[in-house]
């Protein structure tokens, strides 16, 4: 969270020419609903469904950036789907830079 996601995801998909997506802003345009309101209304575990099945629909496309939440990278497997080929950074940012 505040580590610059988006930022950096939406000028590297504007170098490359290449479509941006947020997987937050993916499931709020789903839904409706922010991401707080799911958390709010259905819990943190729909959220989380919400957000693998947004995941596997993107990580089919080519030519996109995505930004993730950390809690999807951070969760056991979700890296070994990515497809083959498929650059990831992890932006790694302290409390006092956020």
């Amino acid at each position: 969270m505040s580590a610059g996601k988006s930022t950096v995801g939406r000028r590297l998909a504007r170098r490359l020419g290449w479509r941006f997506v947020d997987f937050d802003d993916a499931i709020e345009t789903r839904t409706g609903l922010t991401v707080p309101e799911i958390f709010a209304t259905d819990g943190e575990v729909a959220f989380r469904q919400l957000e693998e099945e947004v995941a596997r629909e993107l990580l089919r496309e080519t030519e996109v950036v995505l930004a993730s939440g950390g809690g999807w990278a951070a969760a056991p497997e979700r890296l070994r789907g990515v497809p083959a080929g498929t650059a990831t950074v992890w932006l790694d940012v302290g409390p006092e830079e956020a």
